[in-house]
């Protein structure tokens, strides 16, 4: 075993891969990680910059412990070392740079995709008045207006986590964005708030097509 396996056998890594794993059955049971896809992330303590996240191609509806790793900051292979992480490794690091995020869940439901490919000319989608705003982290009322941008779907995901970088720069008060074809990503101050995020998005987005 190698030194950075250690990390492995810490409680804290056993800590939070154990609350990755309940709220990925979580998602998975709403019909939000269908298959392969989807990938979820969180810091092993609130300020390290070792980072814990699921590891590439796992299905989810079988998703235990052993298909989790942990990356550094840079998004490299940390433990196990060879491992593969998410391809979309890199939107995680990027998100981390900010200091009060500690969980990035990313999701595939059939409402998020297809929204996202029915965005108008503004690419982004706007909540305005639900009751349910009040569930996302800082909201204190339901008289807001939450926006959700929707970024063109790539390959290149080095240039794709530059574009949300960007956005978030410019609109730090985002919680969470879209990837045209592919699904939501939104993130917390811990797994639970992320969580929450996405059940209220999703709670939003299927709001929104039942009123087309």
């Amino acid at each position: 075993m190698t030194k950075n396996n250690t990390i492995l056998d810490t409680k804290e890594f056993a800590d939070v891969a154990r609350e990755i794993v309940a709220t990925v059955h979580t998602l998975s049971q709403n019909g939000w990680t269908p298959a392969t896809s989807s990938n979820f992330s969180s810091r092993i303590k609130r300020d390290g910059e070792l980072i814990a996240i699921s590891k590439s191609g796992t299905d989810k509806n079988s998703f235990s412990i052993d298909h989790i790793m942990v990356i550094d900051k840079n998004g490299e292979a940390y433990a196990p070392l060879g491992c593969k992480p998410s391809a979309e490794t890199l939107l995680h690091t990027m998100l981390y740079e900010d200091s009060e995020i500690s969980s990035v869940l990313h999701t595939h439901s059939a409402n998020a995709t297809v929204i996202s490919m029915q965005y108008d000319n503004e690419k982004c989608i706007k909540f305005s008045d639900f009751e349910i705003l009040k569930g996302i982290q800082g909201n204190t009322t339901h008289a807001i207006t939450e926006t959700v941008p929707i970024f063109r779907n790539s390959q290149d995901i080095d240039q794709l986590a530059h574009e949300v970088q960007a956005y978030k720069k410019s609109f730090p008060e985002m919680h969470g964005f879209l990837i045209e074809g592919h699904g939501l990503y939104s993130w917390g101050a811990s797994i639970s708030d992320a969580k929450r995020h996405i059940e209220v998005f999703e709670f939003l987005f299927e709001c929104y097509l039942r009123s087309k």
